[in-house]
């Protein structure tokens, strides 16, 4: 029903458009309605699983509260093999209501822990890679604002060769003052980063990882041994496909015990998440849900409204500036940034939602992705690999087919920093890219070449290769063969 009234609506589009531009018509018919994030999900299991456990969750008790918390906490260690007698333990696992919640838990202790009653300021140091996460980079900032305390951090800078990191700039005097090494993964495959890892051991610092991006949860990598927490998120792009949640493995060592206790502390003074505030973020996610599978022709649609709103006097019309709109915007954001909606408790509805997304199979997801990765890179001639992609060297790709991970996005570099440029030239191609927002730099950096700088500004999130079929992932070599040409490369 609601796709044959969204296509009369694009019908009439069309017969309009046909009359006062050609251009534009042709622009919609043969772009690609494929955008950057990969949902791992379906409309169907939207409303048929998760809308459901909302309503579910209306008629159980804290009983079964209880339950639902061993169940995911047993799943949970199954998965990253730590279900032996000797690490499943009751005080080794965190649920949160996001992976923000425990990241925020963790900075939040180790800054109370310096706090002291002569009225000093609160200062912690962190250690990690001149590449940050966005999201935890911006929550970090407003913790300062929020605590009126100071967040240091050394870093250590990567390679514009291959994006590793500069093991050999690291001065261990620096690190041996710090209050925590924050080890982030980058580009869906494990980050090459065992020195944090043992120079957190040797001056006795807190290690966490951040998981996100190492491959999912469902590759073969589940975290460093030396980590004294690892966290996993389980948000709207994310596998396990939990439509929010997150997930942390406190280790059985000193720091690792010490923080369990203190982000569990923290975390039971919160409320339980309303369902109210559960049901909005289930239709905001459902939003970018139909925007990701271009249901009921929403993308053509929405792209041929935006033309009138912003591009009419446009030579082309931008698409990517159009994907960076519906991603900031914050009506609809699929994310919950303000500290009110994720410093809370997982409501029962979310929890069911979990439990189901660490229960589901996501083998044909992790096989289709790698043989679309092959597919792409096999039809981009081998010499524009290093311009267009730095960090899949070839020990890169032998880590992707290993890991057999579940990429959350997939990136292009623009190696001579003109990322406008080419997305105007792959726009003009009609695929859909978008302007990197997960990976930021150190806006205060005292590197005195940031090579993190350069890199973050110039990545593009190309359409998520788990969501093209092979005519569009061989359009997309094309192009960006092209491009390379086009540059010289």
């Amino acid at each position: 029903m609601f796709e044959a009234v969204a296509g009369v609506l694009l019908f009439g589009i069309a017969v309009g458009l046909s009359i006062y531009s050609k251009s534009l018509l042709l622009a919609l018919w043969k772009t690609d309605k494929v955008v950057a994030y990969g949902i791992y999900s379906t409309l169907t299991e939207m409303i048929f699983c998760h809308f459901w456990f909302l309503f579910r969750a209306l008629f159980v008790g804290k009983r079964r509260r209880r339950i639902l918390t061993e169940q995911i906490k047993t799943k949970f260690l199954k998965i990253i093999n730590k279900d032996d007698e000797s690490s499943a333990q009751d005080n080794n696992v965190v649920i949160t209501h996001s992976c923000r919640t425990i990241f925020y838990c963790i900075i939040k202790s180790l800054l109370d822990a310096t706090h002291t009653n002569n009225g000093e300021e609160k200062r912690i140091k962190i250690c990690g890679a001149s590449i940050q996460f966005g999201s935890f980079y911006r929550l970090l900032r407003s913790i300062e604002l929020a605590e009126k305390c100071k967040i240091e951090h050394y870093e250590i800078d990567v390679s514009l060769t291959d994006f590793t990191l500069n093991t050999a700039s690291i001065d261990e005097e620096e690190v041996s003052q710090c209050d925590l090494i924050l080890c982030m993964h980058l580009f869906g495959v494990p980050f090459e980063q065992n020195v944090l890892f043992e120079l957190g051991r040797k001056y006795d610092i807190p290690i966490l990882e951040d998981c996100v991006q190492s491959g999912s949860l469902f590759g073969t990598y589940k975290g460093h041994k030396l980590a004294d927490a690892s966290i996993w998120s389980c948000g709207l792009d994310k596998t396990p496909s939990c439509f929010g949640g997150g997930l942390g493995y406190f280790s059985n060592s000193k720091h690792g015990q010490r923080l369990y206790e203190q982000v569990t502390n923290l975390v039971d003074t919160f409320e339980i998440d309303t369902l109210r505030d559960r049901g909005v973020s289930l239709l905001n996610q459902s939003v970018h849900l139909v925007i990701a599978r271009n249901h009921f022709f929403f993308d053509a649609i929405a792209m041929a409204i935006a033309y009138f709103v912003y591009y009419q006097n446009e030579e082309i019309v931008p698409w990517f500036d159009l994907a960076l709109k519906v991603r900031k915007n914050k009506s609809i954001t699929p994310f919950q940034h303000q500290s009110s909606l994720f410093l809370t408790k997982p409501s029962i509805a979310q929890l069911y939602s979990i439990r189901y997304g660490l229960r589901k199979n996501y083998n044909v997801v992790i096989l289709n992705e790698i043989q679309k990765r092959d597919l792409l890179l096999n039809n981009i001639p081998k010499r524009y690999h290093a311009a267009l992609f730095p960090w899949m060297t070839d020990k890169a790709l032998k880590a992707y087919h290993e890991n057999k991970g579940i990429g959350e996005f997939s990136w292009v570099f623009s190696k001579s920093g003109d990322r406008i440029e080419l997305n105007e030239f792959l726009c003009r191609r009609y695929i859909i890219t978008l302007i990197n927002t997960t990976w930021v730099h150190h806006q205060q950096s005292s590197l005195k070449h940031n090579n993190a700088h350069m890199i973050c500004e110039n990545l593009t999130y190309l359409p998520n290769l788990n969501e093209c079929n092979e005519t569009q992932i061989l359009k997309l070599a094309k192009a960006l063969t092209a491009y390379a040409e086009f540059k010289k490369f």
